[in-house]
């Protein structure tokens, strides 16, 4: 999740009955650790590279400082003495288990990760996320749809996979679990706003992919920026794949021309807009707020004026048709340079954000 918030259901019940959390790196732990007066009810073990990272706000039964990514590795060895061993792994799911899928009470989800059933998630190419693909207007395209086909892209296909699969087609095993189809290492950048959420939800990254966001600041506009940068900080040919809503592409769009003009032969800049025509996480997280009507421009008519190409997808007056979608992501995986693709998405379609229930206080009821 975002915003210290978590994505699921499942997620926000496993943290509020936890009885130790091992925080690593953590900036801020006032979700993890405290109830709704913010007050600390679970005890900490934190872990920081540095001295100069240790936040004092909270009381840690210890203190780790050193390398984090030595002391996963030391703990899970000491853990594996402890936990009960897992469940036969022969059989592969074709889902992933019902604490990733739906909510459930504490106890059944604390049963399901003793027992050892998330480590059949661990060859699992699936979604974590199910959206409620079946109740949409189907004029418009999803976000969870367009970014779960992404995801295959990014964990098997390649440049040359997506320019020749038809709609259909599963791409061939590729990647090498860094995002890199066709040898080509993606950096994703995130934009802020309500495309946070559903990138958070939605995007099921291979292990080792860069994800650039603006995390403290949820400075709009930041992910074209980054995802220009990200892609000529790299040896050539390079790629990323910037994720942004209507209203902070257009904070920053005249980067496009930085790329055209700086970019080298064989590198790609993917941006990816979904538009619903509103400033969507200020829309649905205040009540009342005004002036969150947007109209953009035609994208794909500007990427086009800055030397690149661009398709649109949704927002028509027929139904999407079943491959569109598909057809529309592989054609974008398999462009170089520049290339925007125009995602319209329904306004009235909001990114699930699970709240924590905090039967720890009793909070008066005043008005």
């Amino acid at each position: 999740g975002v915003h210290g918030k978590p994505g699921l259901e499942s997620a926000a019940s496993i943290i509020s009955t936890s009885e130790l959390v091992l925080s690593m790196g953590v900036d801020d732990n006032t979700l993890l650790l405290c109830n709704n007066a913010g007050l600390q009810v679970r005890p900490m073990v934190e872990f920081e590279p540095d001295a100069c990272a240790v936040v004092t706000r909270f009381k840690a039964e210890y203190t780790v400082i050193g390398n984090i990514a030595d002391a996963c590795e030391e703990l899970s060895e000491r853990l594996a003495s402890v936990v009960s061993p897992a469940s036969d792994d022969s059989e592969m799911p074709t889902q992933p288990p019902d604490f990733v899928r739906q909510p459930s009470n504490p106890d059944s989800l604390w049963a399901l990760l003793h027992k050892g059933s998330w480590r059949k998630l661990r060859h699992f190419k699936g979604q974590r996320y199910e959206a409620a693909l079946h109740d949409y207007n189907r004029r418009f395209a999803h976000p969870a749809s367009v970014l779960s086909r992404i995801n295959d892209y990014l964990r098997d296909g390649s440049r040359e996979d997506a320019a020749t699969t038809s709609a259909a087609a599963e791409a061939d095993e590729g990647g090498d679990g860094k995002g890199n189809g066709g040898g080509v290492e993606t950096v994703i950048a995130v934009d802020t706003g309500d495309i946070t959420l559903w990138s958070s939800l939605c995007l099921s990254l291979p292990l080792g992919t860069r994800v650039l966001s603006s995390e403290r600041l949820g400075t709009m506009g930041y992910s074209l920026c980054a995802g220009v940068a990200a892609t000529l900080a790299q040896p050539a040919p390079a790629r990323a794949i910037v994720v942004a809503g209507d209203g902070g592409i257009q904070m920053t769009l005249c980067e496009m021309a930085t790329f055209s003009q700086h970019k080298r032969e064989g590198d790609s800049l993917l941006v990816v807009v979904f538009d619903n025509s509103m400033l969507g996480r200020v829309a649905f997280g205040f009540v009342g707020s005004k002036g969150c009507e947007l109209e953009g421009p035609d994208l794909v008519a500007l990427a086009k004026a800055y030397g690149g190409a661009g398709l649109r997808i949704g927002g028509g007056e027929e139904p999407l048709q079943d491959d569109e979608v598909a057809v529309a992501v592989a054609a974008a995986m398999a462009s170089t340079g520049l290339f925007l693709m125009h995602v319209v998405i329904d306004p009235t379609l909001k990114a699930d954000m699970a709240k924590f229930k905090d039967g720890s206080i009793a909070l008066m009821e005043s008005g």
